[in-house]
């Protein structure tokens, strides 16, 4: 129970960072590329597929970085993406499969 409580604490410890970290880089309050970033990370923290996916956005291209346990759970990350950002490209480097 400790450790499980650790982890958690730690968890969102590292995604407050990083949520810091992404939104210092990100471009002023109402731009069309902060609206697409918001929709992506959105749908995937509604579908509960969010953890361990970044998600970038550049003159309305959406990027997503990072891994999941498998292929259909890759594709259904970019999926939810893609049906989030009608019409606008989705550019997909995830990974999947355990790390190396």
């Amino acid at each position: 129970m400790k450790n499980s409580r650790f982890f958690w604490t730690k968890t969102l410890c590292l995604l407050a960072v990083g949520a810091t970290l992404t939104a210092a880089r990100a471009e002023p309050a109402g731009t069309p590329d902060q609206a697409l970033e918001l929709a992506a990370r959105q749908a995937l923290h509604q579908n509960a597929i969010d953890m361990g996916i970044r998600v970038q956005v550049n003159d309305g291209v959406v990027y997503l970085y990072g891994r999941t346990v498998n292929r259909p759970h890759r594709i259904d990350v970019e999926n939810v993406v893609r049906d989030a950002v009608p019409g606008h490209r989705v550019v997909s480097s995830i990974e999947d499969g355990p790390a190396p």
